[in-house]
């Protein structure tokens, strides 16, 4: 039972970490648009697909 229980907890923590990550490219897509400047020429809508 600790096992799962264990393997559990990892895989909720990298689900919440993928979360932050794409708020953050979010975020960051955001700022660099404001300032005008071109990301790069993919649009970044596929970051993480759930």
């Amino acid at each position: 039972m600790g096992n799962y229980e264990q393997f559990h907890l990892i895989v909720k923590w990298k689900e919440q970490a993928l979360m932050i990550e794409s708020l953050l490219f979010l975020f960051l897509n955001i700022i660099l648009s404001d300032k005008k400047q071109p990301v790069s020429s993919t649009p970044k809508t596929y970051i993480y697909d759930t």
